[in-house]
C-alpha cells in the first residue's frame, strides 16, 4: 500500500516537471513582436507647421512696386509735357526743311530760327522730364510727319507759302497749349517751363503772320 502511494507521487512529480518544461519552451518559441510605430511627421521641436522655404529665399522682403509717377504729376501736366515734346521735335524737323529748301530768304532764316529756339526748349524739357520721372517721346506726332512729307513734294515759292501758312496754325495751337499750362498747371516746375517758353512761341507766331503777306 505504501509502495503504491510512492509510485503515484513520483508520477505526479514527473508530470509537473514535464508540464513546466513544455510551457517554458512554448514561451521561448514565440516571435518577438514589437508594436508597429505610429506614423508621425518629421518635425523638429519648436518648428511645427512652419512653411517650406527654398535655399536662398529665407527672410527676403517683398519687392516694392515700381513707381509709375514719382513726381505725382497731374494728368494735365503729363499730357502737356508729352505734347510739347512732340511739337518741339516737329518744329525742328520742319524748320530744317525750310532752311534747306525755301526760296525766300526770310523763310530760310525763319526756319533756322525755329530750329535753334525749339532745340533749346526741347533740351530744357528733357531735363525737366528726367527730374519728374516722365518718359518723353523721341519722335514727333503723325500730324507733323504728314506735313513734312507734303512740304517735301511742293516746289519753290509754293512750298514757302504753304510752310508759313502751316506755321501760323501750328504756333497758334502751341501758344494756346502753353498758355493753358502756365495758368492751370499743377506742378510749379512744369508751369514755369511753359511760362518761360510762351513768349518765344508768341514771337514765332507773329513773325509767321508778318511774312504771310510778303511771300
Amino acid at each position: 500500500m505504501i509502495e503504491n502511494r510512492t509510485v503515484t507521487a513520483a508520477l505526479l512529480a514527473v508530470g509537473v516537471l514535464v508540464s513546466s518544461t513544455y510551457t517554458a519552451g512554448a514561451q521561448q518559441n514565440q516571435p518577438n513582436t514589437v508594436p508597429a510605430p505610429q506614423s508621425q511627421p518629421n518635425t523638429v521641436p519648436g518648428q511645427q507647421n512652419q512653411p517650406m522655404t527654398l535655399p536662398g529665399q529665407q527672410n527676403q522682403p517683398m519687392a516694392a512696386p515700381a513707381q509709375q509717377n514719382p513726381a505725382n504729376l497731374s494728368a494735365l501736366d503729363r499730357q502737356f509735357m508729352i505734347q510739347a515734346a512732340q511739337g518741339g521735335i516737329g518744329e525742328v524737323i520742319l524748320g530744317n526743311l525750310a532752311a534747306q529748301r525755301a526760296v525766300n530768304n526770310n523763310v530760310k532764316q525763319y526756319g533756322q530760327h525755329l530750329v535753334e529756339d525749339h532745340t533749346q526748349a526741347n533740351t530744357e524739357l528733357m531735363q525737366l522730364a528726367a527730374q519728374k520721372g516722365v518718359t518723353l517721346p523721341t519722335d514727333t506726332d503723325a500730324k507733323h510727319k504728314a506735313l513734312r512729307a507734303r512740304l517735301g513734294q511742293i516746289p519753290g515759292r509754293r512750298m514757302d507759302r504753304t510752310f508759313i501758312r502751316e506755321m501760323i496754325k501750328d504756333h497758334a495751337m502751341s501758344v494756346a497749349m502753353f498758355q493753358r499750362e502756365a495758368q492751370q498747371g499743377r506742378d510749379p516746375d512744369v508751369r514755369a517751363f511753359a511760362t518761360r517758353n510762351l513768349p518765344t512761341l508768341q514771337q514765332h507766331l507773329q513773325m509767321a503772320r508778318r511774312m504771310a503777306n510778303n511771300i
